[in-house]
């Protein structure tokens, strides 16, 4: 039930504070903080699943459709395809630190990759902080990582 519940919120793009104000209005018992976030890994390992098993069988509806055009493809374990790259950001205007990227096969129009983009890096803002921007150490490093 509570995973149902974390899973719907989600959906809605809202997080554990739309939770407690549903569950005080209802007049509920509120799930607590270390809850909620128990259930988001299990949530993203069945996604990520899921998605694989989705891109998997696109893959192989892509050879499928790309050996019934050529059917001399078929002795070969990769085969050259024309593809096409699109992506998107989650706000317009490129000032969101998030986006995706897609691979889209010409031939089905069936995504076969997807790549997800941050601008954000954690561990640079946290060094950068320590070493400065400006100095050489914090260039060797960020040349490195």
């Amino acid at each position: 039930m509570n995973r149902k519940v974390v899973e719907s919120f989600n959906k809605f793009e809202m997080g554990h504070a739309a939770i407690e104000q549903f569950s005080l209005g209802m007049n509920m018992n509120m799930l607590s903080h270390s809850s909620y976030y128990a259930h988001l890994p299990a949530m993203s390992k069945q996604a990520m699943g899921f998605s694989t098993t989705i891109l998997e069988d696109a893959r192989n509806l892509v050879r499928f459709e790309h050996i019934k055009e050529n059917p001399d493809l078929s002795d070969c374990s990769v085969i050259d395809i024309s593809v096409s790259h699109d992506g998107t950001w989650h706000k317009r205007g490129h000032t969101s630190n998030y986006g995706v990227g897609c691979v889209i096969d010409i031939l089905t129009g069936l995504v076969i990759d997807f790549e997800v983009i941050s601008k954000y890096c954690h561990t640079c803002s946290l060094t950068e902080k320590t070493l400065g921007k400006e100095s050489p150490e914090y260039a060797f490093w960020y040349e490195g990582h």
